[in-house]
């Protein structure tokens, strides 16, 4: 199998390992990081992420991932589940949709290691989990005052996507259009990531309708 390294850290077949991205420290010198559970199958498969909070106020994706996590089928994963169930941990402990810089981390994307504090974010996600998976499902809910019915986004003229999100049945699937600087599920130049976007619920709530995947 091949070797997956996340943040300088070996994940062997197997193994099960919880990883922290160090982040740039909040402005009362706390550290910051961004955590990311590996559960990599003895056998070989493809290599999923499923990530939640790129909004900080968007909590329903936090218990998805959390119930994922304990599922007992994960004992005969076959490949490699990334988790991340925080990825705009700034706006979570504040929150805040936002990144503490005001913008969007869901329109920073591909984001820059020398840019805005979103873009450095947006960089590191792609670079050490998007780039290294073969597909991957991040999670949303509603905006402020509006509450989403169980949904799919993502580039539906990309086969593989398709069948995924039809994969999903009863849920409606939305074609994501729009320039690079966009959404995550939009950034089809990262090699071999066919990426989904799945919303359901309203913001600074983990509804029952909505924690499950």
């Amino acid at each position: 199998m091949t070797p997956l390294i996340i943040g300088g850290v070996e994940i062997a077949p197997g193994e099960t390992k919880k990883i922290q991205l160090e982040r740039p420290p909040l402005y009362t010198a706390t550290r910051m990081s961004i955590p990311v559970h590996v559960q990599r199958g003895k056998r070989s498969g493809p290599v999923m992420f499923v990530s939640a909070a790129i909004h900080g106020d968007e909590l329903n994706g936090i218990e998805i991932i959390s119930r994922l996590l304990k599922s007992k089928s994960l004992a005969n994963l076959r490949g490699t589940l990334i988790a991340v169930p925080m990825v705009n941990v700034y706006g979570v402990l504040n929150q805040s949709r936002y990144m503490p810089d005001r913008r969007d981390l869901n329109r920073s994307f591909p984001g820059s290691k020398k840019g805005s504090l979103a873009g450095i974010i947006a960089d590191l996600f792609l670079q050490e989990i998007v780039s290294k998976c073969d597909v991957g499902i991040d999670l949303h809910t509603g905006a402020i005052h509006r509450s989403n019915l169980p949904q799919i986004r993502g580039n539906l003229d990309n086969a593989q996507t398709l069948a995924m999100a039809e994969a999903f049945e009863d849920q409606t699937a939305w074609p994501r259009l729009g320039d690079i600087n966009a959404p995550i599920e939009r950034i089809e130049l990262w090699p071999g990531a066919v990426l989904l976007a799945r919303g359901v619920g309203t913001v600074q709530t983990a509804g029952r309708a909505g924690a499950w995947l």
